[in-house]
């Protein structure tokens, strides 16, 4: 497969992938005659594929990997299948289970397994990667990328512009890549409770880590500031859980909720060395060999009570309501 892309008029480039795969599609035995209609037999013998197979990337690129992970040149896996197990027809049993796997051989790799009691409950869960390339020719004269505390190389002179140190900045410099991945742990549960009651149960997880670009501005006035633009680290876990009472009749269907978000950033501040000398008006301590300290999104938490529903007074006319209570604190 060749792909080809426009990069916003910034010229067209291109990557090679060779891939050769197998796939099997293998049939669930079962016990439908064969002069059962075709759709009967599609739906109560359903099928399962697996694919295996070796695919190869011709150069690396992280414009060409952005999102799909084929950004290293090399071979990588191809790993691909659905596979359904269901009761055999006529058992009298409503179980079932689903595993889908794609990408498996990528870091854009997702990962989903469903078991159910069709009427009775369902457990899921599922697992999924996305990375986020954006360049990997970043340039930065700080030591310490992808951590909060970055400093100039040892015997750095300072100057008052960018101008005069040129040609020291030029020798300093060293690439870093600028990237993100995130990481995705997806749980499921529902409950028939009765005839009118049913419970909902979700919980995620995400995780995201990489190095981005954030510009650090040093001074105190529009007449003096100076600015780096510095690699901030980004260690960020975010948890998010909800829980969904529902009620259902005829007339009326209500709904009570609870909804939970809580985020944690592993660093709390970015702090770095002014490669500049002191400006007038700049504060004590504000040049080099000092610097400044930007700080990074708080750690915080949101609570929410939800209570939603509807009643049907006649055939044109419904009553509907939605009762809402939040709480978002922040460290």
């Amino acid at each position: 497969m060749n792909a080809k892309t426009n990069d916003r008029g910034k010229g067209v480039f291109s990557r090679t992938v060779l891939s050769t795969a197998v796939a099997s599609a293998l049939m669930i035995a079962a016990g439908p005659s064969a002069a059962q209609d075709e759709d009967v037999l599609a739906l109560t013998r359903p099928l399962n594929e697996i694919e295996l197979g070796i695919g190869y990337v011709s150069e690396d690129s992280f414009k060409f990997g952005d999102y799909s992970g084929l950004n290293e040149k090399g071979a990588y896996l191809i790993g691909n299948f659905s596979l359904v197990g269901r009761p055999a027809p006529l058992s009298g049993s409503a179980r079932y289970w689903s595993l889908v796997g794609t990408n498996l051989g990528l870091r854009s790799r997702n990962l989903r397994y469903q078991y159910s009691n069709q009427g009775n409950y369902r457990f899921s869960f599922e697992y999924d990667e996305l990375p986020k390339f954006r360049t990997e020719s970043a340039q930065t004269i700080y030591n310490g990328v992808g951590t909060n505390n970055l400093t100039l190389p040892a015997g750095w002179t300072p100057a008052g512009n960018v101008t005069t140190q040129a040609a020291q900045i030029a020798a300093a410099e060293r690439p870093y890549e600028v990237k993100h991945e995130r990481k995705n742990y997806i749980f499921g549960f529902s409950k028939v409770l009765s005839s009118q009651w049913d419970l909902d149960v979700k919980f995620r997880r995400e995780t995201k880590e990489g190095v981005k670009v954030v510009g650090a501005v040093i001074g105190n006035s529009g007449g003096n500031p100076r600015a780096v633009l510095i690699p901030e680290p980004t260690d960020y876990q975010t948890d998010i859980a909800e829980a969904v009472f529902n009620y259902t009749t005829q007339k009326m269907q209500f709904q009570f909720g609870y909804n939970l978000s809580l985020f944690n950033n592993d660093n709390n501040g970015l702090s770095w060395q002014s490669p500049y000398v002191g400006v007038g008006g700049w504060a004590a301590g504000s040049g080099y060999p000092y610097g400044g300290q930007l700080g990074l999104p708080p750690d915080n938490q949101f609570h929410q009570l939800t209570a939603s529903g509807g009643y049907n007074l006649s055939n044109s006319t419904r009553l509907t309501g939605t009762l809402e209570l939040g709480r978002l604190t922040q460290n």
